[in-house]
């Protein structure tokens, strides 16, 4: 689905918003300040409930306001129906309406409108923690595979559970402690079932964009399933015991998952300069909307901060072409409209944002 228009009031500096969007490519710029994030923020927190930028309401909400509200219309690509959707956010508030029916699971509304951000803290997919790459995974494992959510919330209950034996100093022989071991390595495995597989299938997409946008280098994705890989998860966490009951939690298990992104054949996040992950993050993050469009018939909504951050003009202009070319709506921030080739692109409107007001450039 698209974002018709949207409706903002009281979100940082932006005090009252309505804007009229395109189907295609929506370019935002303005000096720094100026509330170009603050309306992509808001377009996050329409369609997925949650800020990008800060969890703390008191922090987006318009000073001396009491509430922020946000208002979307999204209609599919064939025009033939609408979702209207909208969210209420202050200090004694939270409300949200799918439909103008109260909704109150998250997941529901993320499924509506599938939506990817890109910021400078993208790069820590590649250069911080192993968090950032499962999170990576399970966010396209949510929208393609029907059992994935039950299957990992029942594996983080399990692994509560075990992990909160071994901070009583439980027996492994305990009944209670084979149980939920049991059912961390049952859980587990399926878990895992799920990340590789999905990973198999995004490598295909992966050199396909990769081929478009970095000349034909090979990037290569290793997954780390979390414990070795000549061993069994249930056999991995009985010899672990001993060091879980010393630390009180369990060291292996798809919990500790992670992958290793290389980049002719060398580690992406030591050897290449960072305009080039900024690449690798853009090759990743496509081939995860193609692979979705391609298994659920769903388009992407992806919110871009400061396009031109770390790129040189070649890249710049290669990128918003094969932008334009795979999604069906992309919204942009720059600070320097001059970086957008407007000769290049079919699909481009833009607007200006200076001091809280947004025009249509």
């Amino acid at each position: 689905m698209q974002l018709q228009e949207i409706f903002c009031k009281n979100l940082r500096n932006l005090v009252e918003q309505k804007v009229v969007l395109n189907a295609g490519m929506n370019v935002f710029h303005g000096v720094n300040g100026s509330g170009k994030t603050s309306f992509l923020e808001g377009i996050h927190l329409l369609t997925t409930g949650k800020s990008f930028r800060n969890h703390l309401t008191s922090q987006i909400v318009t000073h001396d306001a009491d509430e922020l509200c946000i208002n979307g219309l999204l209609i599919d690509r064939d025009q033939d129906s609408h979702t209207s959707l909208a969210i209420i956010k202050g200090r004694k508030t939270n409300q949200l309406k799918i439909n103008q029916k109260k909704e109150t699971k998250l997941s529901t509304l993320a499924r509506i409108a599938p939506m990817l951000v890109i910021t400078q803290e993208t790069q820590k997919l590649l250069q911080d923690g192993p968090q950032w790459r499962r999170r990576f995974i399970d966010w396209g494992l949510f929208h393609v595979e029907q059992q994935f959510s039950n299957t990992w919330l029942d594996f983080n209950k399990a692994l509560k559970h075990r992990n909160r034996l071994l901070q009583n100093g439980i027996s492994k022989e305990d009944k209670h402690f084979i149980l939920w071991t049991e059912n961390v390595a049952n859980l587990g495995n399926q878990l895992t079932k799920f990340r590789q597989h999905y990973l198999i299938e995004l490598a295909e997409f992966i050199q396909h964009i990769s081929a478009e946008l970095l000349d034909n280098v090979k990037i290569e994705i290793i997954f780390k399933k979390g414990w070795k890989k000549d061993s069994d998860l249930k056999t991995a966490l009985i010899e672990s015991y001993s060091k879980d009951l010393l630390a009180k939690t369990t060291h292996v298990g798809p919990q500790r998952a992670d992958f290793i992104c290389k980049f002719q054949s060398r580690k992406a996040n030591g050897y290449v300069s960072r305009g080039q992950q900024k690449l690798i993050i853009y090759v990743l993050i496509l081939a995860q909307v193609c692979h979705l469009k391609q298994k659920i018939d769903k388009d992407v909504i992806l919110l871009i901060d400061e396009l031109g951050a770390e790129l040189d003009e070649s890249n710049l202009k290669q990128l918003l072409v094969i932008l334009e070319k795979y999604l069906s709506q992309t919204f942009i921030t720059t600070a320097n409209a001059k970086l957008i080739p407007m000769h290049v692109l079919t699909q481009c409107k833009m607007f200006h944002v200076e001091q809280g007001m947004i025009n249509a450039a």
